[in-house]
């Protein structure tokens, strides 16, 4: 039921434990309660579930619907996908946008919207099927047997995909081949370096060792994004010199949220969802 893995971004096999979690198995259908080690890399300090589930129980996890997600929650996000692709037509205004792990076609329909052609990729049954019957274009299997044709993309979108699978490399260097050159590429994930879980630790509400396996910070996912030929064209936040404001109130708190983004940056401490824009 379970398998070790190496780490994911520099596959060393030198790691120490920093915490065990239990999975009930009523949450998950999974046969029994699980008891999971979280480890750091010793070589490149990413964070990661070893051992993790097999990959075949994860596949049924994920294509049967056994996994506890509804599309409300996509539809919760709806805000976040219009900011995203608002962001995109800036930079990529028109062309090929490929969604992998496209859920209910929430993003897929919102990039329609916007003149874009649009693909998403899908392994949940029920996600595809309703997708479909929406109207969308959507592949249901994996990005590496999808057969899709190379350098074919304009954009391709990974919103919070990473995290779920034991193989990032694979899944990146099979979104490099179907970019096109100098094509974009979108990343959204959960960041373990944020103040929550710095504050909250073992009681963090981001430990999910079932579903949430890898667990990057902007540095370890920048090694992994250059390490499979990428390339990051903006970081997440940027801290700049606040302008005078007229009140003492206003001086003060634009003060302090300089200092939060100054140090955001400094030591690479960012809120819980990043958002990492990189081209081919």
């Amino acid at each position: 039921m379970l398998t070790k893995i190496s780490c994911p971004v520099c596959n060393a096999d030198n790691y120490k434990v920093i915490l065990k979690i239990k999975e009930r198995n009523n949450f998950y259908n999974l046969n029994r309660d699980i008891l999971f080690s979280i480890v750091k890399c010793k070589s490149c300090s990413m964070i990661y579930v070893n051992p993790t589930l097999d990959n075949t129980i994860l596949a049924e996890i994920y294509s049967s619907g056994m996994l506890p997600f509804k599309q409300s929650f996509e539809e919760t996000r709806q805000v976040e996908y219009q900011r995203v692709i608002k962001r995109i037509k800036k930079i990529k205004p028109t062309g090929r946008i490929l969604d992998v792990g496209s859920g209910h076609g929430h993003l897929l329909k919102i990039a329609r919207n916007h003149g874009y052609q649009a693909l998403g990729i899908e392994i949940n049954k029920k996600g595809y099927e309703y997708s479909k019957s929406q109207g969308l274009e959507v592949i249901n299997d994996y990005i590496e047997n999808a057969e899709l044709k190379d350098n074919h993309f304009d954009i391709v979108i990974l919103f919070h995909l990473l995290e779920h699978t034991t193989n990032p490399s694979s899944i990146l260097s099979e979104v490099f081949r179907v970019l096109k050159k100098d094509g974009l590429l979108v990343v959204a994930f959960p960041n373990v370096n944020c103040w929550r879980r710095l504050i909250k630790g073992k009681k963090w509400e981001g430990w999910h060792p079932v579903e949430h396996i890898l667990y990057f910070s902007f540095p370890t996912l920048k090694k992994l994004l250059e390490k499979t030929g990428f390339r990051i064209i903006q970081k997440p936040y940027i801290a700049k010199f606040p302008k005078p404001k007229k009140t003492m109130s206003e001086q003060i708190i634009t003060i302090l949220v300089f200092l939060k983004d100054y140090l955001e940056n400094k030591f690479n401490i960012y809120p819980k969802d990043l958002l990492i824009y990189a081209r081919k």
